[in-house]
């Protein structure tokens, strides 16, 4: 029993810190200006996977030719972002490609355009981020239940191993009946049953 609830304990216990560790990778950036951004494309093979989080300095908007960007394109409201390399300079902004595609972006991008400088991105991890509330429902879920059912089992150890105590510390059931004892003889104390001599 008490296997097992060292069992239930060590699971809950890591999942908390992978569920710790997985929030403070896409949320602790934000307190540093880096935002993380889904790749739907495989546009930026094979240096930023389809499918991966793309986390994007938004606080380094000094670029050059040679850096990937993430930009804005379309109306405010319906805004789509695209990452991809700048490849050149106009007059009318930057020339941006994709590392995969042959051709060229169709339009300049402009300096209020741009989001931030690419940083890093982590594989597969748009997958999750996409459905992120079911995620952490589900990581809330067995966060409580692995730590509940250590509980649970430490708990019925514990009153096992009384009950096994109180076992030990209790006398014998066992009725013991003892013999009854002859009666005292005093010294120059004479038996009332002795009849005297003639």
């Amino acid at each position: 029993m008490k296997l097992l609830s060292k069992i239930f304990s060590l699971l809950g216990l890591t999942v908390s810190v992978i569920v710790l560790i997985v929030a403070a990778a896409f949320i602790a950036p934000k307190f540093v200006g880096i935002m993380p951004y889904i790749v739907k494309s495989g546009s930026m093979e094979p240096q930023i996977h389809t499918g991966a989080v793309a986390f994007i300095d938004t606080r380094d908007k000094n670029v050059a030719v040679g850096d990937v960007i993430t930009y804005k394109i379309g109306e405010a409201g319906s805004e789509k972002y695209v990452t991809h390399r700048i490849v050149g300079e106009k007059p009318d902004g930057y020339v941006t490609k994709g590392d995969a595609n042959e051709v060229e972006d169709a339009n300049c991008v402009k300096q209020e355009q741009i989001v931030g400088t690419y940083r890093y991105s982590i594989p597969h991890a748009g997958r999750l981020f996409a459905q992120k509330s079911k995620v952490t429902f589900a990581a809330i879920f067995w966060v409580i239940l692995l730590n509940a059912m250590s509980m649970i089992v430490s708990a019925m150890a514990g009153k096992a191993e009384e009950e096994e105590r109180g076992e030990k510390e209790s006398p014998s059931n066992a009725i013991h009946q003892d013999e009854p004892s002859a009666p005292a003889e005093y010294p120059g104390k004479k038996n009332n049953s002795e009849t005297p001599n003639a």
